[in-house]
Parts: C-alpha cells; sequence; structure tokens
C-alpha cells in the first residue's frame, strides 16, 4: 500500500523547478462541512507508543473540507506548540507530521515533512524560519475507499525542539481535480499567521486564514507527534536580573526596561514590566514577547531584536519613590524576576534644548529655548565647553585574531577556519580597547586581577569568559551589557556603564567629546560588530556624512571613516558597506570631571524658559558645545547638550559692521570708531573687521573699506 521514494530536500525544491501554478488557478474553492469520520491511517512505520508520546497540532476538531483547493506541486505550513496539549512539553522530540486529508478512491499522493523553526523577526505574525528536519519521498496510496485519511510521515531524523514550531507537509505530484479528488481538511476556528501554503515561489507563502484569493474558514489541521522531556532532557529555568534601570535611579520622563535573560532556554514565552507602590498591588506596563538579543561576531550578519525590553513613557503616572520589576516566564509557567526601588518623576526639570537645534550654525545675539513639563521648575542654566576640530582619544588598537586561542599556539592567527575563537572577538575586544584607555588615562584598578595587573589581551579573555563569547561563536547585546557590568564590579567598580538605542552621530559625539566617555557601537548589517570610537575631524560634509575614527577589532588598526545621520539614528562605514548603529555602550571614569563655562541662567518663566546670549569668546568656524541643566524645586535635575558651530557667513551682509542689513559710509564710520578705540567691535565679531582677507584686523582694513565704498576694490571679506 506505500512505496517509499528516496527524494529529502530536492522535494521541497521542487516548486522551483517546475512551472509555478498561477494564482487564477486557487480562484474557485469551496467549504463544505464535513460528516463523516475519518476512515484510518496512511502510515509509514509504526506509530509511538511510548509513555511520553504526545500529539500536537494547530486544530481543534476537523470541521470543513476545503475542494478545489489542492493542485500538487505545492508545501504546506502549520504552526505548533506542544505546551496547548502536552503536559511538559518541553523540550519535545518531533518525530511523525500527518495532515489528514479527502482523498478519493484510488488516489495515489506523493508527500514529504519537515520541521522548521519559527522566524523570530515578526514575532506578532509568526512565520516559518530556518529548516531544522526533513523527510524523505512517500507514495501513499491509492486510498481503498474515498474518504478523510491521516497521512502520517516520520521525519529520517527527529528533531528537539525547546519551543513553538512549524511543520510542514509537502504534495510532490500533480493532481488532476478532474480525476483525483483531493481536500484539505480544517477546524472551525481561523486564525491569522498560524496555517500556510505555497505554490508559486513569486508569490511566497499565503496566509491560508487571510488572503486575497480565499480565506479559509478554520485553521489547517496539520499536527504532529512526538516525545515530551527530549527523551529525558529539562529546558533551564529562566535566570538573569535587570539592566535597566538601576537600583534608587531617577526615571524622568521615559526609561528603557532591560532584562538579561542568562539561561539560554529556548522556551521562554514573555516578560512583563510593572511597578507598584510600597507594598501595594503591581500595576502591567508592558509585555515583551520577542526576547531576541542581537548577535554581533564580526563574521556574519547581525541579527535582530533589542531583548527582553521595553521603552516607557511615564506620563499619567505620580512622582515619588516606586518599586519596579521585570519577571521572564517561560512556557512551564518557571520564572525569573527582579525588583528594586526607583524614583518616578514624569514631569523632568528638561525634556531638551528646543532652539538652536544640533548641528546648527549660530551668530549674532542667540535666543536658547528650553522645553520643560515640569511643574515647578527653580532655573535652568546653561553651559558652554569649545569643541576641538580634530578630537581624538588616541585610542589602543587589537587585532582580535590576536586572542580567541584554542590549540595553545597563540600566533597562529586564531581564526574560525580553525576552529578557534578571534574572529568571534570584536565584542571583548571592543570593550578591552576602552578599559585599556582608562587604565591608561589613571583609572585605578580596572585592569587588576587579585592585585595583579593584566595585559590587555588578557582583559580581552575575561571579558568573552563575562560575555559567553566562545559559547555563543559571537556576543549578544545583553551579555555584552551584562558581561561589562560584572566586570566592573569585580574591578573596583571604578566606571559607569550607559547605553542608548540608535545614537545620532551628535549623540556619540557628545557622549564622546563632551562628556568624556568612551562609547563602543554596535553595529547591524553585515556582518554585525562591535568597534570603540576614537575621535571626530571636523563638521559636516559636502554629502552631509561626518567624518569619525574608530579602534576596529576586525583590523587592529585606527580608522578615520564617515558617518552618517538616518531618521532613525546613524550608519557608519566599515571596509565599504553602511552599518546601522544599533546601539552605543559607553564607559565614563566616576572620578572625570569636564570643565565646561557657565554662560547664563533662567529663574523664571514668565517669558518661557530661555536664556538670551550674546556669543563671547567665539572664533569663526569653531564649533561648541552647548548643555542645558534643569533643576526643580525637588532639587531633581536633568541635561540636554547640543553641539553647533559659530558661522556669521549666512547672517551679514559683507561689510555691514552695524547689523542694518546694508554696506556703506555709516559702516565706515563704525570701523574708524572701533580702531580709535572709541566705538564697538563690528556686529559678530572682531573677526569681520578683517575687509581685505588677510587675517588680520589693522588699518590695512579700514584703507581696504574706503576703497571699497570708492569702487575700487571688492566686497570685504566678511
Amino acid at each position: 500500500m506505500i512505496s517509499r521514494v528516496i527524494c529529502g530536500v530536492i522535494c521541497l525544491l521542487a516548486l522551483t523547478a517546475t512551472t509555478p501554478l498561477s494564482a487564477a488557478t486557487k480562484s474557485n474553492p469551496t467549504a463544505v462541512r464535513i460528516q463523516s469520520p475519518i476512515l484510518g491511517d496512511l502510515r509509514v512505520g509504526q506509530s509511538l507508543a511510548t509513555a511520553s508520546a504526545c500529539s500536537t497540532g494547530s486544530d481543534t476538531a476537523y470541521y470543513w473540507m476545503i475542494n478545489g483547493w489542492v493542485y500538487g506541486n505545492e508545501l504546506y505550513k502549520g504552526y505548533v506548540d506542544p505546551a496547548h496539549w502536552c503536559p511538559g512539553p518541553y523540550p519535545f522530540t518531533v518525530e511523525e507530521v500527518n495532515m489528514p486529508m479527502y482523498l478519493k478512491a484510488g488516489s495515489i499522493i506523493n508527500v514529504s515533512v519537515d520541521v522548521e523553526a519559527v522566524d523570530p523577526t515578526n514575532p506578532s505574525c509568526p512565520v516559518p524560519g530556518n529548516l531544522l528536519s526533513i523527510s524523505s519521498s512517500y507514495d501513499l496510496g491509492p486510498a481503498p475507499v474515498s474518504g478523510i485519511y491521516n497521512l502520517w510521515i516520520p521525519l529520517d531524523s527527529p528533531v528537539t525542539v525547546d519551543g513553538p514550531f512549524f511543520v510542514g507537509f509537502f504534495i510532490g505530484n500533480i493532481i488532476n481535480p478532474s480525476v483525483d479528488t483531493v481536500a484539505l481538511i480544517t477546524d472551525n476556528f481561523p486564525e491569522a499567521c498560524n496555517s500556510y501554503n505555497i505554490w508559486d515561489t513569486t508569490i511566497g507563502f499565503v496566509d491560508l486564514d487571510n488572503n486575497d484569493i480565499f480565506d479559509f474558514p478554520g485553521k489547517l489541521m496539520l499536527y504532529c507527534s512526538g516525545t515530551t522531556g527530549g527523551f529525558g532532557g529539562t529546558a533551564p529555568a529562566p535566570a538573569g536580573a535587570l539592566l535597566s534601570p538601576k537600583k534608587s535611579d531617577y526615571l524622568m520622563g521615559s526609561t528603557d526596561f532591560w532584562f538579561n535573560e542568562t539561561s539560554n532556554s529556548k522556551i521562554l514565552s514573555y516578560a512583563a514590566f510593572e511597578w507598584r507602590i510600597g507594598t501595594g498591588a503591581w500595576t502591567e506596563i508592558s509585555r515583551d514577547y520577542d526576547g531576541a538579543s542581537p548577535l554581533r561576531d564580526g563574521v556574519t550578519a547581525a541579527t535582530a531584536g533589542e531583548g527582553w525590553s521595553y521603552s516607557w513613557n511615564l506620563a499619567g503616572v505620580t512622582e515619588g519613590l516606586r518599586q519596579i520589576k521585570a519577571t521572564v516566564i517561560d512556557t512551564l509557567g518557571r520564572k525569573a524576576a527582579d525588583s528594586f526601588n526607583v524614583f518616578f518623576e514624569p514631569t523632568p526639570p528638561l525634556n531638551g534644548i528646543t532652539s538652536p537645534a544640533n548641528g546648527a550654525d549660530f551668530c549674532p545675539q542667540t535666543n536658547y529655548i528650553f522645553s520643560t513639563s515640569d511643574e515647578n521648575m527653580q532655573f535652568i542654566e546653561l553651559y558652554k565647553k569649545d569643541a576641538q576640530t580634530t578630537f581624538a582619544l588616541g585610542l589602543p588598537t587589537m587585532n582580535q585574531a590576536t586572542v580567541g586561542d584554542a590549540n595553545g599556539n597563540i600566533n597562529d592567527g586564531n581564526h574560525a577556519a580553525g576552529n578557534e575563537y578571534g574572529d568571534y572577538y570584536c565584542g571583548p575586544v571592543a570593550a578591552a580597547i576602552a578599559i585599556k584607555y582608562l587604565a591608561d588615562h589613571g583609572v585605578p584598578n580596572i585592569m587588576d586581577s587579585s592585585g595583579v595587573t593584566l595585559t590587555i589581551s588578557k582583559v580581552a579573555e575575561k571579558l568573552a569568559a563575562s560575555f559567553k563569547t566562545r559559547a555563543n561563536k559571537g556576543t549578544y547585546d545583553n551579555r555584552f551589557f551584562g558581561g561589562l557590568k560584572e566586570y566592573l564590579f569585580n574591578t573596583g567598580d571604578e566606571a559607569t556603564l550607559g547605553f542608548d538605542r540608535n545614537p545620532s552621530y551628535f549623540d556619540i559625539r557628545i557622549w564622546v567629546e563632551e562628556e568624556g566617555r568612551i562609547a563602543m557601537l554596535g553595529l547591524g548589517g553585515n556582518p554585525g560588530l562591535w568597534v570603540t570610537v576614537n575621535g571626530f575631524s571636523g563638521w559636516q560634509n559636502v554629502d552631509s556624512t561626518y567624518t569619525i575614527s574608530i579602534s576596529n577589532p576586525l583590523t587592529g588598526t585606527i580608522q578615520s571613516t564617515t558617518i552618517r545621520n538616518t531618521v532613525s539614528g546613524s550608519e557608519l562605514l566599515v571596509s565599504g558597506v553602511w552599518h546601522t548603529v544599533d546601539i552605543m555602550v559607553s564607559l565614563l571614569a566616576k572620578t572625570w570631571v569636564p570643565t565646561r563655562t557657565l554662560i547664563g541662567a533662567d529663574a523664571s518663566s514668565a517669558n518661557g524658559w530661555s536664556i538670551n546670549w550674546t556669543p563671547a569668546n567665539v572664533t569663526e568656524g569653531n564649533l561648541y558645545f552647548f548643555r542645558a541643566r534643569g533643576v526643580d524645586l525637588t532639587n531633581y535635575s536633568k541635561t540636554a547638550t547640543i553641539m553647533i558651530q559659530y558661522d556669521c557667513s549666512n547672517f551679514f551682509t559683507k561689510g555691514d559692521y552695524t547689523g542694518d542689513g546694508y554696506a556703506n559710509i555709516v559702516d565706515l564710520a563704525y570701523l574708524i570708531s572701533y580702531f580709535g578705540n572709541k566705538g564697538p567691535a563690528p556686529s559678530g565679531g572682531i573677526y569681520r573687521a578683517d575687509a581685505n582677507c588677510d587675517n588680520y584686523v589693522n588699518i590695512a582694513d579700514m584703507i581696504y573699506y574706503m576703497n571699497y565704498l570708492f569702487g575700487k576694490v571688492a566686497a570685504p571679506c566678511h
């Protein structure tokens, strides 16, 4: 009754080897209520008889028969979660797959089955992902009489899964509806993102319960049989702690929750974030069902995700001491939680600097406007700090291939091709470069272990152990941040950690140059990698990019490259490829305090929160940081920083020293008065008096201006 045909992967690739069917072929299906029972099994091999065997699938009970849909040479997929059917389901070992179908008497159907992981990129709508296991191809039939049969096919190699998955059913032969009537079976509960079909590679997978051809009236009956517990194995219980916020933090306006789950369990269901007052009831903020954390290995494309996290706006909650909690729960109901006290300030004393904007030019008297939602503001201060045209930390360099040794020969390159780990070490090396810089600039203990000063290579290896880089062949973001936190705690806690997702060029430069942080960038794209920021050069280039230098673990060199702002953050050019800057992690020595100059303050909101400042001690073409600090009556404070350029070239008419918009005899008198030490400098600054463009301000400029008014020379330089 059953003939076996060896086919394997070729069966699944048959879709691309034959003429695709058109969408119109499936244009006239019908759903008929099922009245007759299943007649029996068409099975390859014996059914499972172990005590832990369990059948599981996406259906409840068969209800509808779908006629006129199956034409063969097509693949069906069904979402399966054994947790809905089997006690103690995971790990679950899949052995057989079944898709009940109606077969006309005498019909023969060629089938194979497979198991696929769930693609993690869209957790709100599960779709098939990586292939996990596949069967050979089999001819089932001929059917003894017309009716509904279970079509059971074993996998060639059983596969163990730790979470929901997809099973696939491939029909390899062409079905002629006028001769061989074949129909699908569904339940009576349609559900999008559950049942899929592909028959045309140009169309791709079609959601059977949500499409433009025919919405099925229920989920496809497609399920599997296997053993629970993975033949005695058990998934680890959830474990971990909050990376952000930290205990006793002040949460102002918004905050990022980030839980570092460390069990590596494959059956985690979701993370819940909550808060409460005192010992009162918990209020849930949100849940995150997608805990995928990017793996950056310097070799392959970075995976997507932000780990178990949630960005929360505190609007609507009350101010004061509160308790927060994060809980990660697996499909067996086991939990890992972390909770502690923080301070809520939903209306921070400073939301930001409204004007000028980051990257703007300023020249004449400038009005700095601030945004605040705090109801009891005390004052806002404004500070200035000069930026350098070329800023460079002078970071150390390190090639990742000098670490990650596995065979005892540290000089053979440690490449992944040789079954070593150096090629995956961009995360530990980028962090070791940052730590070495801090140590070289006086931060104590940060490279010590039990009283012994470590080399940068030893630091990289210690970090790799904390990051679990060898086990994962790369570094997950949560492991990177959590491992750094662990390392700093064990070396005297001399530096603070920070992170920012999707930073812009200005965010990066402000953190590094203005605040004195050492920043490591987690880059997306192919390959995903970690680099450490060394410095910056100049201002915006003609193509709207900026120049930045990095210490690159992949090459072991300081590289000058370009970075560009995007709608959602920025992109960095590395080896000719643009990489998204997904995350910035920083180290800041606790003893380092940047020097800034106070230039003004506002203690009244009568005319809005603003500070009007006439530029002083500034130079044309130079860059400056302006940092605002808002403080309310409870002494909560918050800061915001912008970076702008002093450039008067677009603000004044050449030779207009009075600022009235005209260059005439009045300006000559103004210039004569200035040179006679009786009058003020030209509007916009002393440099504008350099009429002849020789970079000196002297009597020659007055003579040049007189000749300009008589039409003998070109317009003044400024």
